[in-house]
């Protein structure tokens, strides 16, 4: 474990981070851009409501982010995340007719769903 590729990180934790942490934040940063602009057009004029809901934009997108990264940390932690070579033999499987590799890779896809959802519904706001 002392070679230098047993250090990195996976690389689907290092997408699901940097679309946790960097593409969120931004999408509610365009976002208020947009309502700027458009607010900024001749004869427009944003409610109350609405310039509500878009003060809570960045706190749902940090949520959204915390959700997926702890979602990822317990999938990497609690249960078999197969790398991508088991997994492209289980395709090849599934892709020549094999039941079981096909349960597999709908059983993995069916796990990430439910642990989206999960921390998703957990850091869901009370309204």
């Amino acid at each position: 474990m002392t070679d230098a590729t047993a250090i990195k990180p996976p690389r689907k934790t290092f997408a699901l981070n940097l679309s946790a942490w960097v593409l969120l934040p931004l999408l509610a940063v365009l976002a208020i851009a947009g309502f700027v602009l458009l607010g900024a057009l001749p004869g427009a004029e944003l409610s109350p409501d609405l310039i509500n809901r878009l003060s809570a934009l960045p706190v749902l997108c940090v949520q959204a982010g915390c959700a997926i990264v702890m979602a990822a940390g317990f999938n990497n932690l609690f249960c078999y995340e197969p790398c991508r070579s088991i997994e492209r033999d289980w395709h090849d499987l599934a892709l020549g007719g094999d039941s079981f590799a096909q349960w597999l890779l709908v059983r993995n896809d069916l796990r990430w769903a439910y642990l989206l959802t999960l921390f998703l519904a957990f850091f869901w706001p009370v309204r």
